[in-house]
């Protein structure tokens, strides 16, 4: 495919999605060394940049998220494009490879270094613009570079005044303040090259760039002003209005809280008491929301079918709706094995509960992040993310966050640690009366003892799990079991288990996929 005519899948994305922050890696100089602080900070500085725009670029945390999975999710719709093998794919996989990585923390796996230039070829691609380099181009500048790298400076911008003449005509002089010298010990950006480091202080911030298709820009929202407060009447609606708003959104959080518990308690059969419905203009948000919900649980229910729910309740102008929006359609991808997409929503929920008294939706939201940073085996995010649930000024998800941590530790090989903390999730969820989740925790603990070989254990966990999984009519749950007794016979040394065929049918696909990977994990403990 001719990069003048790009596919439908990669140009396809919405007007909000393609704004503001591809439009403006274009403004990166081709031959320099760009950290995601360093987008950050010519973005801020160059007055190309529209005020309106800088505005919206001022969140420091949200650009570097972005921008720390821009070219993994930009290179991903070029790629969908293309034959696997195909040689115009194996340039793309070299384009994306950093220029060079930056220490921090002690790793060598730290913050990727590129090239605007690169920055700029696939922002160009994704808004459905011919880059200015093609392909063969930019793979000759990145080797052209290796040895010459030179890191932006932000005094390039003196005072925030006009555009340096050396912006417009990139070719740069060895001694203009842009230009900074990258002091690294090894360089990437070829097939085969180790990790660089380069000898300056750690950087602080995490990179997580193993999801997202898209990280859209951030909602801008709308501010109303109060014009007139010279009448009491006035003052005294205010009041009126922000006290029944309280209550509102008090018996709102009640009836949703309501609904997570029945979830907890009773599992898929608390699905059966609640139909879907036809959405209208005045649908209540918190209606949509459950529905949203449930919709993110029901394996009947495809995420097309799900998304006209998910549209209608980010359209609220409440930052609380547009971020449980995007935590309940992220719900409906990591039940459907869409890790990606749905990391992709939890970053957007994210932003829009920091800093606000929603620390249970916050909480929960970076607990969903650990989940999808397991199936990725990325121990050292997921563990990040516990850390933060757990950091919360919050007591809800007490038992989740152990479940985590057991998790964590089951995945990077410590069964007998991650015991410890299922156990105490268990124990929790018993005092709590969670029928489901206790299953779920006798299931885990499960299979943890069978990797740990304390089969004993391993055999009751199965039966009191087994128990519960028929009480809450969980067939997912019966499906796991399945595998962890074929696996607890195994290890005892019986004659195989057979699986019952078509036991899948009908199931979330992420049913499958963690009855997989939990059983993967388990027999390299063996």
């Amino acid at each position: 495919m001719s990069e003048g005519s790009q596919s439908k899948q990669e140009t396809q994305a919405s007007d909000s999605q393609k704004g503001v922050y591809d439009r403006n890696l274009l403004l990166l100089v081709p031959e320099l060394v760009y950290s995601t602080g360093n987008v950050f900070e010519h973005w801020q500085l160059d007055p190309r940049v529209p005020e309106s725009e800088k505005e919206e670029l001022a969140n420091r945390k949200v650009v570097q998220s972005f921008l720390a999975r821009f070219m993994k999710s930009r290179s991903d719709n070029v790629l969908r494009g293309l034959s696997p093998g195909d040689a115009q794919a194996i340039k793309i996989e070299r384009a994306i490879r950093p220029i060079a990585t930056l220490e921090y923390g002690g790793k060598k796996n730290g913050m990727k270094l590129y090239l605007g230039a690169q920055y700029a070829y696939f922002a160009a691609r994704y808004l459905g613009e011919k880059p200015t380099r093609n392909i063969d181009e930019l793979l000759d500048l990145i080797e052209r570079e290796k040895e010459n790298r030179k890191e932006f400076n932000k005094d390039l911008f003196p005072g925030n005044q006009a555009v340096p003449s050396e912006i417009e005509n990139p070719e740069l002089a060895p001694n203009h303040p842009l230009v900074q010298k990258v002091n690294t010990v090894d360089h990437v950006g070829s097939l085969g090259q180790g990790a660089s480091q380069t000898k300056r202080k750690p950087l602080t911030e995490k990179v997580l760039s193993k999801f997202t298709k898209h990280m859209p820009q951030k909602v801008i929202q709308t501010k109303s002003k109060i014009l007139n407060y010279s009448t009491m009447f006035i003052a005294g609606f205010l009041v009126s209005a922000a006290f029944a708003s309280v209550l509102w959104h008090h018996e709102m959080d009640s009836q949703l809280k309501e609904l997570e518990e029945r979830w907890r308690n009773e599992g898929p059969s608390s699905l059966e008491k609640s139909d879907y419905i036809s959405l209208q203009k005045n649908t209540s948000p918190d209606l949509v929301y459950k529905m949203l919900w449930k919709g993110a649980y029901d394996p009947k229910m495809d995420t097309e079918k799900i998304q006209p729910f998910f549209d209608h309740l980010v359209a609220f102008p409440e930052p609380i709706w547009q971020a449980r929006a995007n935590q309940g359609m992220a719900i409906a991808f990591l039940n459907r094995g869409e890790f990606e997409n749905a990391f992709h929503h939890l970053t957007l929920a994210e932003e829009f509960l920091i800093d606000t008294k929603y620390a249970s939706d916050l909480r929960r939201v970076y607990l969903s992040m650990a989940h999808c940073l397991f199936y990725s085996q990325d121990a050292e995010s997921m563990l990040e993310m516990i850390t933060k649930a757990e950091n919360l000024d919050v007591n809800t998800s007490e038992s989740r966050i152990s479940f985590f941590k057991a998790l964590y530790f089951f995945l990077v090989g410590d069964p007998g640690t991650a015991t410890v903390h299922a156990d105490k999730s268990l124990h929790i969820s018993l005092a709590e009366g969670a029928k489901s989740q206790t299953a779920y925790y006798h299931a885990t603990l499960a299979l943890l003892c069978v990797s740990d070989n304390k089969l004993e254990d391993a055999y009751r966990h199965l039966r009191l799990a087994q128990e519960y999984a028929v009480e809450t009519k969980d067939r997912a749950l019966l499906f796991q079991l399945q595998g962890y007794e074929m696996l607890w016979a195994e290890r005892m040394g019986l004659p195989p288990v057979a699986l019952e065929e078509g036991s899948s049918k009908g199931l979330l696909k992420n049913s499958v996929i963690q009855r997989r990977s939990f059983i993967e994990l388990a027999r390299e403990h063996f």
